[in-house]
């Protein structure tokens, strides 16, 4: 009988879900995403109401767990912190405000909202992808390094010149063939497009800016990078390189590759990205400043080591679902 009374509420809440427009013409439009993945919610959602409707008669939440468990999606404690609430936005457009107080630790967010109105009630579910946080910037000074080796006789200089111009001419023609033979294999292996990652992508905008019909943001992200594990730094989906020329998967690419998959993997880079930045902060604060030394003549020649600084992850954007 409990059996029966649950399969009963599931069938309520799917007829609710599928066939919010009848007899009811408000609708709840796209999600736009102001805060970033580590901060608290800011996000706002359309709001489409016939005109003359009475918003005064509105009322908006997250729906219960209940619902939230009939749909097979987990309620965690970050919903219980979120606010739901009619306002107008800039542009003086019907909105509903999402705001949180805690932040988010998760890079993304599985959204059930409810809106109960004089003609019925309407359920939307949202999955909003956060983009994450700034990586801080790991920058050293230069390090100079003085070569303290007495000088070669002439005779043994011309010697080593001679032998090391002999290993040049093998090298260059070593690198020459095997060139070719990287550029016959790529011409054949890459898929049909690729892109080049500027500086305002992520891995999360260039998924969804990319997309194939049936697949969701998130297996989009995980397949990007199954396909390109080179251009993110430490093999991590946060760590997308400028520059960097990358193939898109094609649908063939997600055969096992579920949804359920995808989120889990995301779920743990993330974490480890998150590792990743709190040491790499550490190593800042903690670093000897190691300055070159004051204009000095020196009688041997110099060697400049600099080291490379880490690429800073993006900026967080809007995100639009």
């Amino acid at each position: 009988m409990k059996f029966m009374s649950q399969q009963i509420k599931k069938l309520f809440l799917l007829c609710a879900l599928l066939f919010p427009l009848i007899g009811n013409a408000l609708q709840l439009g796209k999600i736009v995403v102001i805060s970033s993945q580590g901060q608290p919610l800011n996000a706002e959602i359309e709001l489409m109401l016939t005109p003359g409707e009475d918003t005064s008669k509105l009322q908006a939440s997250l729906a219960s767990k209940e619902n939230y468990e009939s749909q097979g999606i987990e309620r965690l404690a970050i919903h219980n912190n979120i606010s739901v609430e009619l306002q107008k936005n800039e542009k003086g457009l019907n909105v509903l405000k999402l705001k949180s107080v805690q932040p988010v630790p998760d890079p993304f967010l599985d959204l059930l909202i409810q809106v109960d109105s004089a003609k019925g009630r309407n359920y939307r579910e949202y999955t909003v992808l956060l983009d994450p946080p700034e990586t801080p910037i790991i920058q050293q000074e230069k390090i100079v390094a003085v070569d303290k080796t007495e000088p070669l006789p002439m005779n043994e200089k011309k010697e080593v010149r001679e032998s090391a111009d002999k290993n040049k001419v093998i090298l260059e023609k070593d690198t020459k063939n095997n060139l070719k033979s990287l550029e016959k294999n790529k011409s054949s292996d890459l898929p049909s497009k690729s892109i080049t990652v500027k500086p305002t992508d992520t891995i999360y905008k260039i998924a969804r800016e990319n997309k194939i019909p049936g697949i969701t943001t998130e297996q989009m992200v995980i397949g990007i990078f199954n396909l390109n594990e080179l251009a993110f730094t430490n093999k991590n989906i946060n760590g997308l390189e400028v520059g960097q020329k990358i193939v898109l998967p094609t649908k063939d690419d997600f055969m096992n590759l579920s949804h359920a998959k995808a989120i889990a993997e995301i779920k743990i880079q993330s974490a480890q990205w998150n590792k990743f930045s709190t040491k790499a902060a550490a190593a800042v604060a903690d670093s000897p400043r190691i300055s070159a030394p004051k204009s000095e003549t020196l009688s041997t020649p110099a060697t400049v080591i600099e080291t490379q600084s880490a690429t800073p992850a993006p900026a967080p954007r809007r995100q639009l679902f």
